[in-house]
C-alpha cells in the first residue's frame, strides 16, 4: 500500500489504495474489559431472573375443582365467592318463612344487641342489623314486641359483687341447681317477668328450623375485601346458648317448688332448641347446638325429694327426645369446614391488610417472599377430601410448621423454602394445621351426645323400675329394665364408641355394700367401661370405684374414648360429662359423687 503508515488515522476519503504488493494488515486487538463487561452483564440479568423467578414471581391462581374446589360464584375482583356458596349449603329453604322459628324471634324480639358481645360500633351493628332483617324478609322499621328481662346472671353477679373476687363460680352454682325465691330473693323480678318471653321462644324453637342467617363483615365489605368465613356464626351461636340457658335456669326454679310438668316442658325447649341450632350446618353450630342438648340431659327432673316426676313425665321427656329430627349428615358439616378453610386460605393469601397484626406473616409472605397459591388450596383440599373419606393421616400434615416457629423465620430462608412452590407447601401445612379439624373430633363429639342420650334413657328406666319395686334392680339389670326401653331395647345398652355384641353392655350399674343406699340424689348411679361385659356383670360397687381411683387410668376399667371424659348417671335423673382422669384425683368430691361422705366432712 503506497503511502500507508500504520498506527495513522484515516477517513474512506483519505484511505491510500491498496497495492498486491502491499503486506497484509493485522487485525486490531480488542480490550478484555469489554469482554468482562459482557459477561457481567449476562450474569446480572441472570441473577435478576433467578431472584425474580424464585422470590418475586408468583404463579397466578388456578380457579379449578382442585385448587378452590368450586369455580363460582366469583366476587367483582374474580375471586371465589365462598361466602355465598357456604350460604347455598347451609340454608333451609325455610329461612324466610314463618316456618323458621329464628325469623319469628328477630320479628318479636328483634337481632341481638352487640354491645354484650364486644362490638358496640354503631355503624356496625346498624349494617349487621339490616343484613340480617333483609336476609329473614322482615322490614327492620316495624319494632319488636317483646323485650327479655335482665339475664339473672349479670343480677346475681351484681348482687354478690366483691372487689377482686371472681364471682361467675358462685353465680354458676347458684343458678346450677334448683333454687327458689327463698333463696334467691333478688330474682323476684325476673321469676315475674320471664315466663312470657321464653313461652313464646319455647313456641318459636318448636317450628320446623330455628335458623340464623350468616351476615357478612360491614367494614370488610366497604373496604371491598373478602370476609373469612370461620367469625361469621360466632355472635348468633353465642347468643343461642345465652337463650338456652334461660331455659334452664327456669327449670332449676320449677323443680325447686314442685312443678315437674313445667320443668320437663323446658328441658324439652332445650332439646328441640340443640337440634335446631346444630342442625345449621357449620361446625360451630354444631358444638354449639351439642352443648345446648346436654343442659337438657343434665337437668336432674328427680333432684327433688317431695316432687319425684312419674312414669307419664319421664315417658313424655324420652318421646320428645326420640322424635328429634335427625341430625345433617356429617360430610355436610365437613363440607361447610372446607369452605370455611378455603375462604381463610384465600383471604390470606390476597390480603395483606388483613395480616398487618401477624408481622410475621406479612413480612414473609407478602412483603419479601412470592408464594405459589395454587399449592396452599391443593393442600387444603388434599387434606379435606382425606377428613371426609375417613383415611386421614398425620403424614399429610408431616414437617408441619407452627405460627410460633414462623415468627422470625424470614432470617432462615432455608425453613421456608427457595422457591414459590416449596413456600406454598409451607403454608399449606401451617394453615391445615390451623383450619382443618379432623373428622374423628366431630364423631366423637357426637358419638359422645348419642351416649349422653342413652344413658339418659336407661337412668329413667332405673328410676321408673324403682318406682314400681320400691328398689333398684340387682343382678342382669339390663334385663330387668328392658320393659320401659320401648320396642327396641337393645340400642342403649352400648356406647356408639363401643359398640358391643349381644348380650354384652358398656354401662356398669353403681351398687352399694349391705344394700345400703345414699340418701342424696346426686349420687352416681351409672358409669361407662372401657370394654363391653355381660349383662349380668354389668355392675361395680361403690367401694370398687374408689380403689379404681387410686389406680392409673390405663389399668381402669371405667372409662370411655370421650376425650378423656366419660359420661355418667346420677339417680337424680341427670347425665354428665365426666374427666376419666383430673375427675379421679380428687377423691373426696368422688365420695361425695358416690354418696359416702362423711356429713362433717
Amino acid at each position: 500500500m503506497n503511502g500507508y503508515k500504520p498506527g495513522k488515522a484515516y477517513t474512506m476519503s483519505t484511505m491510500p489504495e491498496l497495492s498486491p504488493n502491499d503486506p497484509p494488515v493485522a487485525p486490531r486487538k480488542r480490550s478484555n474489559c469489554c469482554l468482562g463487561c459482557s459477561l457481567a452483564v449476562v450474569l446480572l440479568f441472570a441473577l435478576l431472573g433467578t431472584g425474580y423467578w424464585f422470590f418475586i414471581y408468583a404463579p397466578p391462581l388456578r380457579i379449578s375443582e382442585e385448587t378452590t374446589r368450586i369455580t363460582g360464584p366469583l366476587t367483582p375482583d374474580g375471586q371465589i365467592d365462598f361466602f355465598k356458596a357456604l350460604e347455598k349449603l347451609v340454608y333451609p329453604k325455610e329461612l324466610a318463612t314463618d316456618e323458621n322459628g329464628y325469623r319469628l324471634f328477630v320479628r318479636a324480639f328483634g337481632p341481638l344487641d352487640l354491645e354484650q358481645y364486644g362490638t358496640p360500633d354503631k355503624e356496625f351493628y346498624e349494617s349487621y342489623r339490616l343484613q340480617k332483617y333483609e336476609k329473614l324478609g322482615l322490614d327492620p322499621n316495624i319494632p319488636p314486641s317483646l323485650t327479655l328481662p335482665e339475664n339473672p346472671y349479670e343480677i346475681l353477679k351484681r348482687h354478690y359483687k366483691k372487689p377482686d373476687e371472681d364471682t361467675g363460680p358462685l353465680v354458676d352454682k347458684k343458678l346450677g341447681s334448683p333454687w327458689t325465691l327463698e333463696e334467691l330473693p333478688m330474682l323476684a323480678d325476673w321469676v315475674a317477668q320471664i315466663d312470657i318471653p321464653l313461652d313464646a321462644i319455647a313456641e318459636m324453637v318448636r317450628r320446623p328450623v330455628f335458623c340464623s342467617p350468616l351476615l357478612e363483615d360491614p367494614r370488610l365489605i366497604q373496604a371491598g375485601k373478602p370476609d373469612v368465613l370461620i367469625m361469621l356464626p360466632l355472635c348468633d351461636a353465642q347468643y343461642f346458648r345465652d337463650l338456652a340457658r334461660l331455659f334452664r335456669i327456669r327449670a332449676m326454679h320449677r323443680i325447686a317448688t314442685g312443678n315437674i310438668d313445667g320443668a320437663v316442658d323446658d328441658t324439652i325447649s332445650l332439646l328441640e332448641f340443640g337440634c335446631k341450632a346444630g342442625a345449621q350446618g357449620t361446625a360451630i353450630h354444631l358444638l354449639v347446638g351439642v352443648a345446648i342438648e346436654d343442659l337438657a340431659l343434665s337437668t336432674p327432673l328427680a333432684t327433688n325429694p317431695e316432687h319425684q316426676p312419674d312414669a307419664g313425665q319421664m315417658q313424655r321427656f324420652l318421646a320428645a327426645m326420640d322424635a328429634l329430627p335427625p341430625r345433617p349428615p356429617l360430610s355436610r358439616y365437613l363440607e361447610a369446614e372446607r369452605l370455611t378453610t378455603l375462604s381463610a386460605v384465600q383471604y390470606i393469601l390476597h390480603n395483606e391488610e388483613a395480616t398487618a397484626k401477624q408481622s410475621f406473616l406479612k413480612r414473609i409472605f407478602f412483603t419479601i417472599f412470592a408464594v405459589d397459591p395454587n399449592i396452599p388450596f391443593e393442600q387444603v383440599n388434599e387434606m379435606c377430601d382425606a377428613i371426609i373419606e375417613k383415611r386421614f393421616d398425620d403424614r399429610i400434615i408431616e414437617e408441619d410448621v407452627s405460627l410460633s416457629e414462623l415468627d422470625g423465620i424470614g432470617n432462615h430462608l432455608w425453613r421456608l423454602g427457595w422457591t414459590p412452590q416449596s413456600r406454598g407447601k409451607t403454608l399449606g401445612k401451617v394453615l391445615c394445621s390451623i383450619f382443618c379439624i379432623p373428622a374423628d373430633s366431630f364423631e366423637k363429639t357426637l358419638h359422645r351426645e348419642e351416649c349422653n342420650s342413652r344413658i339418659k334413657h336407661l337412668v329413667f328406666a332405673l328410676l321408673r323400675y324403682e318406682s314400681e319395686h320400691g328398689k333398684l334392680p340387682e343382678g342382669d339389670w339390663p334385663t330387668a329394665i328392658r320393659d320401659y326401653l320401648g320396642e327396641d331395647p337393645d340400642c342403649y345398652f352400648s356406647c356408639p364408641s363401643i359398640p358391643a355384641e349381644p348380650g354384652k353392655t358398656t354401662y356398669a350399674l353403681v351398687h352399694y355394700e349391705d344394700g345400703k343406699r345414699p340418701e342424696k340424689l346426686d349420687t352416681l348411679l351409672l358409669v361407662e367401661l372401657k370394654e363391653p361385659v355381660p349383662l349380668a356383670e354389668a355392675t361395680i360397687s361403690a367401694e370398687e370405684i374408689l380403689q379404681e381411683a387410686k389406680l392409673p387410668e390405663s389399668q381402669r376399667r371405667i372409662g370411655s374414648s370421650h376425650f378423656n371424659s366419660m359420661n355418667v348417671g346420677y339417680r337424680n335423673g341427670a347425665v354428665e360429662i365426666f374427666s376419666s382422669s383430673s375427675g379421679w384425683t380428687d377423691v373426696q368430691a368422688l365420695r361425695e359423687k358416690l354418696g359416702l361422705a362423711d356429713p362433717e366432712e
